[in-house]
């Protein structure tokens, strides 16, 4: 009889979590399907509305970079490439060990120049700067001892001369319209702190001064899931949460911010790895807390390639980073989720990604145990199974599909039913194995709390 009740129990709880995630994922996609509507109808709107005020808006570049030399010459390149016609790019080199500052002075003719500035932020010591003008652009290199992403964004911030700035990762390639679209919030809405771009994965891609020139079917598996993963992450879950105002996350690799209300808060936090989410999450917080409207945005046409973990061991240090930085976020900043308003949210982030990795391979131990036992048909597992199969699949087919609905022109076709062939089975051990990382991010996140880990680069395609 206890036997009996605890498969009841251990069988419901798989159940209940599993329709669950099923059903905020779908609803999700049935708000970004919404807002792509809206998007098509709005967007010649806008782009007069980009040609009118934004190019009067100057914007300030960061580029934080730790031994970088191997992408960061061509992330640069498609900086300089941007069509916007008024910024800066400041670049800020952490203490490499390699040849990233040499490489840098090298490729852009870069001479060692004074350039005092007010330090808004602490940060640690400024060894020398240099400058050059390329192409009509301002381009410095700050070179400082090492402090970690975070200190490397807060010594940029104190070197910018402009009120909004971009933060983009030294792997990452920008389209040449991206900073375009990512401005447009600012324009709309003067009460707008910060804004998200779309991210995408470059390992298949071939660029020439930060425009496409070829895209081919993703050749590595765990490259191809992580596409499917960012295409349900930017254009679906992210998308709903912006219905709400309660984005908590602008990623690193590609956002941009009001430098004065950053400023306000303190500036990025050095004591954490998921410095991105916490600085988003610190700005709702104080925002809230002296109840002054403001507005945090994702935005889907505003689009920036990075490079994606292509082995095992690279995805494992990069998840269980992110796990990291998860938890450092979410518990320096409980008050967020006191108000009613944010309850759902709470709930959300606590269920399906604080400890959904403990659910979910509790859940298929559980199942696989029982079903070898004999005390639950192996039947209902496998039903449970393709049900979790095509629910996810049917997920990343939508987001699919949504991004043909809004940007049809910029789509391949081999690329998309490569796909939706690897939708299919993604919850075939992909799943388990993210599952498994996040787990081992969750046990281990006191331990190295502040350190990255390193993943591997290679160099970017270009022409």
């Amino acid at each position: 009889m206890e036997l009996e009740g605890l498969k009841e129990v251990l069988t419901g709880v798989v159940l209940v979590y599993t329709f669950c995630s099923v059903g905020i994922a779908g609803l999700f996609t049935i708000m970004a399907y919404y807002h792509f509507k809206r998007y098509r109808h709005y967007k010649a709107f806008k782009q007069a509305l980009v040609v009118e005020k934004g190019e009067n808006i100057p914007v300030s570049i960061i580029v934080p970079a730790y031994n970088e030399a191997i992408t960061i010459t061509s992330t640069i390149r498609s900086l300089l490439a941007s069509t916007y016609q008024q910024y800066e790019i400041i670049i800020v080199d952490d203490g490499s060990t390699d040849d990233t500052l040499r490489v840098l002075v090298e490729a852009f003719q870069m001479k060692k120049i004074f350039k005092p500035t007010l330090k808004a932020i602490e940060t640690q010591p400024v060894i020398e700067v240099y400058g050059s003008e390329q192409e009509g652009v301002n381009l410095i290199l700050i070179h400082k001892e090492n402090g970690g992403k975070a200190d490397c964004l807060n010594a940029g911030i104190n070197y910018a001369q402009y009120d909004i700035f971009v933060g983009i990762d030294a792997d990452c390639i920008l389209q040449k319209d991206a900073l375009k679209e990512l401005i447009v919030p600012f324009i709309e809405n003067k009460q707008t702190l910060a804004v998200g771009g779309n991210i995408k994965i470059a390992n298949d891609v071939t660029f020439k001064e930060g425009e496409i020139v070829a895209k081919q079917k993703p050749k590595n598996l765990l490259v191809g899931f992580q596409m499917l993963e960012y295409k349900r992450a930017f254009l679906t879950s992210r998308i709903g949460w912006d219905f709400m105002n309660m984005n908590l996350i602008i990623s690193g690799a590609f956002g941009a911010f009001q430098k004065s209300a950053v400023i306000e808060v303190g500036g990025y936090k050095t004591k954490t790895i998921g410095e991105d989410m916490e600085l988003v999450m610190r700005l709702h917080s104080h925002f809230l807390k002296e109840n002054r409207p403001y507005v945090i945005k994702q935005v889907v046409d505003a689009t920036c390639y990075t490079q994606a973990p292509d082995t095992i061991r690279g995805l494992g240090t990069q998840r269980k980073r992110w796990q990291k930085g998860l938890i450092q976020s979410l518990f320096s900043h409980p008050q967020l989720f006191l108000s009613w308003r944010w309850f759902g949210a709470k709930l959300y982030y606590i269920l399906f990604e604080l400890i959904s990795p403990f659910i979910e391979i509790f859940g298929i131990v559980s199942l696989v145990v029982l079903s070898v036992l004999d005390l639950v048909d192996t039947i209902y597992v496998l039903k449970l199974y393709v049900f979790l199969l095509v629910a996810n699949a049917f997920v990343s087919i939508a987001a699919l599909l949504l991004e043909v609905y809004a940007f049809k022109e910029k789509n391949n076709e081999k690329v998309i039913g490569r796909l939706i062939l690897l939708s299919l089975i993604e919850t075939m051990g992909y799943r388990q194995i993210l599952s498994f990382y996040r787990l081992l991010g969750f046990l281990g996140h006191r331990k190295n709390g502040h350190k990255w880990g390193e993943i591997k680069r290679k160099a970017i395609k270009e022409l």
